[in-house]
Formats: structure tokens, sequence, C-alpha cells
């Protein structure tokens, strides 16, 4: 049900093509977490979002001032959906 749900979302909201959107098991670590602060030292243009499924980490990603929305929300699906870009590990 979900997964259909978020292909109909997928399909009616536009992609930002200066959006990436992050996701990585655990959150905020490994490959996507070395290309987020890689990235956004060099391509500061873009717009970089963490999805995450952690509370605490969520609230530590914001209040260093980065973007960072909760996994399975309403605006973690928008973000899926919105993002032109998802880079993740494979778990």
């Amino acid at each position: 049900m979900i997964d259909k749900l978020f292909m109909i979302l997928n399909d009616l909201v536009p992609k930002k093509p200066n959006k990436i959107a992050f996701l990585s098991i655990p959150d905020y670590s490994d490959n996507p977490r070395f290309l987020y602060e890689f990235m956004r030292q060099d391509q500061e243009d873009l717009e970089y979002i963490w999805i995450v499924n952690d509370r605490e980490i969520l609230q530590e990603l914001i209040a260093k001032k980065i973007k960072a929305v909760r996994k399975n929300s309403i605006m973690g699906f928008f973000t899926l959906a919105s993002s032109k870009v998802l880079i993740g590990d494979a778990q």
C-alpha cells in the first residue's frame, strides 16, 4: 500500500534539479556521509537533505544546521519524491 502511494506521489511531485537526498544505515554514516561532506564543500549551489530514522540524530543534524527530515514521515516521502538524486548505501 505504501509503495503504491509513494509511486503516485513520485509521479505527481515535480523534481527539483538541484536537490539531493541522502540515506544511510545507520543514519548519517558510511559512504553517503563522506559524499555529502565532500559535495557540500565543493557544490554550494545544491540543496542537500538527509532522511534519517533516529530522532536523536535528526535533532543533532538540525542543531548543526544540516537539513534533515524524519524517514517514513510526510516530509520524508516528499523529500524522496522531489529530489532529483538519491544517494544511499545498499543494506
